[in-house]
C-alpha cells in the first residue's frame, strides 16, 4: 500500500485498521440491499401483473433499474455511519481502534451531532444507487438472454 497523507497523518498500513468496520458495513449493506431489492422487484412485477418469464427486455431493465437503485440508496444511507467509523479508525487509530463500532457511532452522534454520521451522504447514495441499478439490470438481462437462448435452464 502506498502512503497517503490526510490531515498531516501518514496512513501507510493504517489502511487496514478499518477492515472490520468495512466488512461490517459491506455485510450489512448486502443484507439490506437484497431484502429491499427482492421485495421491490416482487412489488413492481405484481404492479405490472406479470411473472418473471413473461417480462419483456424493457420491463426487465425497468424493474431491475428501479429496484436496484432504490434499494442501493436505502441500504447505502442506513450503513453510512459504519463508513464514517471505518474512516475514523483509519485516520485516528489511537482514538478509535480499541472501541466497538456502536460505541464510536454513539460518541460521534453525541459529541459532533447526528449530521456527522452522514457526512458524504449525497455522494454515497448517488454512487451506490447508480452502481446497484446498473449491475442488477445488466445481470438480469444477460441471465434472461441466456435462458431464452436455452444456454441456461
Amino acid at each position: 500500500v502506498g502512503y497517503a497523507n490526510v490531515s498531516g497523518r501518514s496512513l501507510g498500513n493504517r489502511i487496514y485498521l478499518g477492515f472490520v468496520a468495512l466488512q461490517t458495513r459491506d455485510i450489512s449493506f448486502s443484507c439490506l440491499y437484497w431484502v429491499f431489492t427482492e421485495n421491490l422487484r416482487m412489488f413492481l412485477r405484481n404492479t405490472l401483473g406479470k411473472e418473471d418469464k413473461s417480462l419483456t427486455k424493457a420491463e426487465i431493465l425497468g424493474v431491475n433499474m428501479i429496484a436496484g437503485g432504490i434499494s442501493g440508496g436505502l441500504a447505502g444511507m442506513i450503513t453510512l455511519p459504519l463508513d464514517v467509523v471505518k474512516n475514523r479508525r483509519q485516520i485516528f487509530p489511537e482514538e478509535y481502534i480499541h472501541r466497538h463500532s456502536l460505541e464510536i457511532i454513539y460518541t460521534i452522534g453525541k459529541k459532533e451531532g447526528i449530521k456527522k454520521l452522514y457526512t458524504g451522504i449525497v455522494y454515497r447514495i448517488a454512487k451506490v444507487s447508480t452502481t446497484c441499478s446498473t449491475i442488477l439490470a445488466m445481470y438480469e438481462l444477460i441471465l434472461d438472454s441466456l435462458r431464452r437462448n436455452k444456454i441456461l435452464a
